[in-house]
């Protein structure tokens, strides 16, 4: 199995620097990070639908030899960096529709480049999808964020803590299970932590 790693750590890089750039320019680094963990909890549950469930597409790192594990560790990795990360460029600059249509013919561009170089593979998915996507994904994010700050709607005060909450509960564990460090297990009343 050929690594396809160094792909994927293009787009760390791209997401870091995004994140860095909202950084210097709006200086709220508590509140970019809040968000960038709401985001990522948002884009893991679109993907744990559209990867899992419909089994739509498959990611190729090269990490791993079981092929679950390679598509949770691109996930994570696309995921995480990029998605989010464009998702608080967008947000925190309150991106126009021309702008949400360049992103999304940019993330259209980089899934054809991962699906030349064999780091990514579809099954049903087509790449048209993602644009749409990605167009409706950051449309969404924006306006989340803006009725968020504008009309301090209980209700979305709370989603938000929960989505936060959430993925700092399960990033820890997610990441020891996917590296064969720790699993777990629930027997009834119990739950058992272990080493694999």
């Amino acid at each position: 199995m050929t690594s396809k790693i160094w792909w994927y750590y293009l787009l760390v890089i791209i997401g870091a620097i995004m994140i860095i750039f909202i950084g210097f320019k709006k200086k709220k680094i508590l509140d970019i990070f809040s968000f960038f963990v709401f985001v990522t909890a948002i884009s893991w549950i679109l993907e744990l639908f559209i990867l899992l469930m419909l089994n739509a597409y498959d990611y190729k790192p090269g990490l791993f030899e079981d092929p679950a594990a390679e598509n949770i560790a691109g996930h994570l990795i696309a995921n995480t960096a990029l998605w989010s990360s464009t998702a608080i460029l967008v947000m925190y600059l309150q991106l126009s529709v021309p702008w949400l249509c360049f992103i999304s013919v940019s993330f259209m561009f980089i899934e054809e480049l991962f699906l030349k170089v064999d780091a990514y593979e579809h099954n049903w998915w087509k790449t048209c999808m993602t644009g749409i996507g990605v167009f409706l994904f950051m449309w969404a994010m924006k306006k989340w964020y803006s009725k968020f700050y504008r009309n301090w709607y209980k209700l979305m005060r709370l989603i938000t803590i929960w989505m936060i909450a959430w993925v700092l509960i399960t990033t820890t564990s997610s990441t020891l299970i996917l590296l064969g460090i720790s699993f777990m297990m629930l027997t009834g009343a119990k739950i058992s932590i272990g080493r694999v």
